[in-house]
């Protein structure tokens, strides 16, 4: 939907992937948030970035997979145009008014290649990750760390006295 008198764009970061909801009618809502950075610093002297939540729907019959929501991961650079929607609903007998961001499009900033090797990196770390985490099979268990040896008491030093090897502090 196209409106010149509402509309808008968000550029930055997912901050996760999609998240997608089959409705009874076969059409799908997806739900992204995009971390848009902060064109000022804030007075602590650091460029933040705000999290916009952004929800579209998918028409009854089109394979969610096939959109570019199907092959949007965390971290890609995404641009969406939206418009706001104005959202009635009765919640325990009162009438609420919700604003939403609505995503009309998306685009991908970065090239598949660059997509495709950062979620490959990820996947390698948390492959890594978990590697670390479990014991290795077949291994036995560690051994019990040995019982600490007490050390001979040592003879008092002389105040003002140095030895060969040490400081003379």
């Amino acid at each position: 939907m196209s409106n010149p008198n509402n509309n808008g764009n968000v550029i930055g970061r997912l901050a996760a992937d999609p998240k997608v909801f089959p409705n009874q009618d076969g059409s799908s809502k997806v739900l992204i948030s995009v971390y848009a950075d902060n064109n000022f610093k804030s007075r602590d002297g650091k460029w933040n970035s705000q999290a916009i939540p952004l929800e579209t729907f998918v028409n009854a019959g089109t394979d969610v997979a096939r959109t570019p929501y199907g092959s949007a991961h965390e971290g890609d650079i995404v641009a969406v145009t939206t418009h706001l929607e104005n959202q009635k609903f009765q919640r325990g007998g009162q009438t609420v008014y919700e604003l939403k961001a609505i995503a009309d499009d998306i685009w991908f900033v970065e090239p598949k290649h660059v997509r495709d090797a950062r979620r490959a990196a990820k996947l390698e770390a948390e492959n890594q990750k978990l590697q670390a985490q479990a014991p290795a099979q077949g291994q036995p268990a560690p051994a019990a760390a040995p019982a600490p040896q007490t050390q001979p008491a040592q003879q008092p030093v002389a105040a003002g006295a140095v030895g060969d090897d040490e400081p003379p502090f």
